[in-house]
């Protein structure tokens, strides 16, 4: 959140997004004033996914024209993958 930007041109606001774009990975940024955010903002729902060190966010309620995929990570040594695939083929749900 980019807050008090009524206080501010346009131009420092570039500035400060730049300066966030240099530092941060892309992320969305929300201009307000007073704080107002909106609910649909405040209700977005984000899956979290950390395996090891990496780290995954993704927006649920965006899809875009990425595709409806579910990915399932496993980490071992003795895992039957063979086994797995069949597991998950007889519990997909044709749509």
């Amino acid at each position: 959140m980019l807050n008090k930007t009524d206080l501010v041109g346009p131009e420092h606001i570039e500035v400060i997004r730049e300066w966030i774009g240099l530092h941060k990975e892309p992320l969305r940024i929300i201009e307000t004033v007073y704080c107002a955010i909106p609910l649909e903002v405040l209700v977005q729902r984000l899956s979290l996914q950390v395996v090891g060190g990496r780290m995954q966010i993704t927006d649920l309620d965006e899809w875009g024209k990425r595709p409806r995929v579910s990915e399932i990570v496993a980490i071992g040594s003795e895992i039957d993958g063979q086994h797995l695939d069949e597991t998950f083929r007889a519990c997909r749900a044709d749509t």
